[in-house]
């Protein structure tokens, strides 16, 4: 863990015994950590799911207009739809909790296994196995990774991209499969959006009523500490997988390149900034929300989230 991360972590920390444990009991009393909690799952959580949602739906019209009429046009709306799309999820990986890890959901994987194992999706096209329907396949060919494999191609350009879905004999199978991995993103977006709403699964119910009626957390300490979990593995994640692979921190510095994330689309280093944009919009919930506490906690939020803006 380096200077930065420690630095994330013990403020988080700080945080935590603040917001969570009520460290001062003269101050304990008068802060009311359910509705705290309640602002950062709606205003943040299930905001960012929803809009997610609705940038899902978009790929999946821009991927069926695509095939519609393949061309440059039509490749650029798409490519464009699926970046705003990445953008949006990559700040909601930001709190990988509840139905995104864990069964009966277990979403995560199923939107966002990567890298994209290329080799395997190409044997998948050039089979000739079934497409539909999409959820029999394995995270390995589904999800986020594997539409940007398809719809980028940073070697040999937008051309071979063109060239490949208007191909008489390969053509048809290549949309076939894209339209069914963009629609399965979107019926995956739906699934989570509502797993948290309270007018769905309610899984928003068991962090907001944590000290009553929550069957997953037994105090609304376990739910907030979930919460500040997150946030820290998020700025782990990046050191530890997102850079420190690549560059070759587990191979003894040998960079692994085909490890990054959203490499075939070059997006990588937006993939973390939208993340940590997301803990930032967290950091900046619980900044308002504890705006009525010590000064040297609220120093401490606007000290941490310029650490993250740099």
């Amino acid at each position: 863990m380096n200077a930065h991360t420690s630095f994330v972590t013990l403020t988080l920390s700080l945080l935590l015994c603040t917001a969570a444990l009520g460290c001062s009991e003269s101050n304990s009393t008068t802060f009311d950590r359910s509705a705290m909690l309640q602002a950062t799952v709606d205003s943040v959580i299930i905001a960012t799911y929803a809009d997610f949602e609705t940038r899902s739906q978009a790929l999946e019209q821009a991927s069926q207009d695509f095939c519609t009429a393949p061309s440059q046009n039509t490749l650029d709306t798409l490519q464009e739809a699926w970046s705003t799309a990445r953008q949006s999820w990559k700040q909601g990986d930001a709190f990988a909790t509840g139905p995104y890890r864990e069964n009966p959901y277990r979403v995560g994987p199923l939107i966002d296994f990567w890298p994209a194992r290329s080799d395997a999706i190409d044997e998948f096209i050039d089979s000739s196995n079934t497409i539909m329907p999409i959820d029999i396949w394995g995270t390995v060919l589904r999800g986020l990774p594997v539409i940007e494999y398809l719809i980028f191609d940073p070697n040999a350009g937008d051309d071979a991209i063109l060239a490949g879905f208007n191909d008489a004999g390969a053509g048809a199978r290549r949309c076939e499969y894209l339209n069914a991995l963009t629609g399965d993103v979107y019926t995956q977006a739906q699934v989570l959006r509502r797993a948290w709403a309270n007018d769905g699964d309610n899984y928003r119910g068991e962090f907001i009523d944590a000290d009553n009626t929550s069957e997953t957390f037994d105090s609304l300490h376990a739910a907030i500490s979930e919460l500040f979990n997150r946030m820290v593995f998020a700025v782990e994640n990046i050191q530890e997988l997102k850079l420190g692979k690549p560059m070759g921190k587990r191979s003894g510095g040998k960079p692994q390149f085909d490890s990054m994330e959203s490499r075939f689309s070059q997006r990588s280093i937006e993939d973390m900034q939208a993340k940590m944009k997301q803990n930032q919009r967290q950091i900046e919930q619980l900044r308002r929300d504890l705006q009525s506490r010590d000064d040297a906690i609220r120093k401490a939020l606007e000290t941490m989230q310029k650490r993250l803006e740099t």
